[in-house]
């Protein structure tokens, strides 16, 4: 069962700003959907085959290529964070000095 403090901790994670109405309607869409998908979890697919393509198809993504802002101190502006000129982000692995 979803709560409101695991809602709150994923709209930080998303950088999402909700009002006290937002939490309250995402928080029962949020709780649908897990439902929903605890509900597939329990189909028995022993049976059923893994589906792997048998031609091979390109990435339908663009290619990832550099693109170079014109407006460098707009594009900063709009970072969270920044430290000398960067976009400065939280660290996602904790680092043990033990």
């Amino acid at each position: 069962m979803l709560d409101q403090k695991q809602l709150e901790h994923l709209a930080q994670l998303s950088r999402l700003e909700l009002t006290a109405a937002e939490k309250v309607k995402f928080l029962h869409q949020l709780q649908s959907i897990l439902d929903f998908v605890s509900v597939l979890a329990q189909v028995d697919t022993k049976k059923v085959e893994p589906f792997s393509p048998t031609v091979w198809q390109p990435p339908v993504g663009r290619p990832d290529q550099p693109v170079v802002f014109s407006d460098r101190a707009a594009l900063l502006a709009s970072a969270p964070l920044t430290e000398q000129g960067y976009i400065k982000t939280k660290p996602i692995f904790k680092h043990n000095e033990n």
